[in-house]
């Protein structure tokens, strides 16, 4: 997955749940992030926001690079910002 394609790191979420079905991937993502698995649910389908930790947490988990990790934290900071413009 091309995360660069996104603007919005809630999607990024969802697509690497798609791009990997099976049971229990959701609940993984969550161990790996330190949060609950109901928390992780709520950010991706309300208005709740990952902390930065969590996101941080999740790009080591995917192993992201260092420019990978830069852009979904800038995302996740934007997602997290009162007025959400670049």
């Amino acid at each position: 997955m091309n995360i660069f394609e996104n603007e919005n790191y809630k999607e990024i979420i969802s697509a690497m749940i798609l791009e990997n079905p099976g049971r229990g991937y959701q609940k993984k993502l969550s161990d790996a992030a330190g949060c609950k698995s109901s928390y992780l649910s709520m950010v991706i389908n309300s208005y709740y926001n990952l902390a930065p930790e969590h996101a941080l947490n999740l790009c080591h988990f995917w192993g992201f690079d260092d420019l990978q990790i830069e852009y979904f934290l800038l995302l996740v900071n934007l997602g997290r910002s009162g007025t959400g413009k670049m």
